[in-house]
């Protein structure tokens, strides 16, 4: 069995975000849009394979956010516990939420198979995003309360705070906004423009986790602020 010491979650916390990158990459990028945005295009059976896919896809995303969830507990619980915690249950609360989604998608599939109305299913698959869109506000929060831990833990750089809190921030603004039907086309208009701090905190975390780890001078465990 592979002790999980400070180094391993590190590893395990880095490799699970980069994989989900590309699962989602996959899943919402390549699969889902297309499909959503696509005008005077139903679903029908024939979408039915790469459906299929992207729910696999997905159900991977949901465990490796998991992973993440308890990695980067465990590695921020010396620094400080309690906000650890938070963190940690933010991002299982999330990915419940996320969960929920995901049984969208499998209804729109279920829905396609059984050949009923093709409307049925194509409000089953675009609620996915709905949901999902709602459980990235509390994302968000778990992306703030990750760069504030990175504040408090001796070892890991500030830039990461600053860039983690820009992240969970620029969530929380374009998600809130998508809630609201007279605030959806700005909040889809910030979406552009904030993709990069969005996307840039956290896998830019996820590449320092697994860059830290092979240095010579090791900074685990993390430790409090002084």
């Amino acid at each position: 069995m592979i002790s999980m010491t400070p180094e391993n979650n590190a590893r395990a916390a880095g490799w699970s975000l980069l994989i989900m990158a590309v699962l989602a990459g996959f899943a919402f990028g390549y699969v889902y849009s297309p499909l959503s945005l696509a005008e005077n295009q139903p679903l029908s059976a024939q979408h039915l394979p790469v459906i299929r896919l992207s729910i696999a896809a997905w159900w991977g995303i949901a465990l490796l956010d998991v992973l993440v969830a308890l990695a980067l507990l465990q590695l921020f619980a010396p620094a400080h516990y309690k906000g650890a915690t938070i963190m940690a249950g933010l991002r299982l609360l999330y990915t419940v939420g996320l969960g929920v989604a995901i049984f969208r998608l499998h209804q729109a599939a279920r829905l396609l198979a059984a050949a009923q109305q093709a409307q049925q299913a194509l409000e089953a698959w675009l609620s996915f995003q709905n949901i999902w869109s709602a459980a990235l506000i509390i994302f968000g929060l778990h992306l703030c309360a990750l760069g504030w831990l990175c504040f408090k833990a001796a070892q890991v750089p500030t830039l990461w705070g600053w860039l983690l809190m820009a992240a969970g921030i620029s969530y929380l603004t374009v998600h809130l906004g998508l809630q609201f039907p007279s605030t959806t086309a700005l909040s889809k208009t910030l979406e552009t423009v904030l993709s990069l701090p969005m996307a840039l905190g956290e896998l830019g975390f996820a590449f320092w986790l697994l860059l830290s780890v092979r240095k010579q001078k090791k900074p685990y465990p993390l430790s409090a602020q002084p």
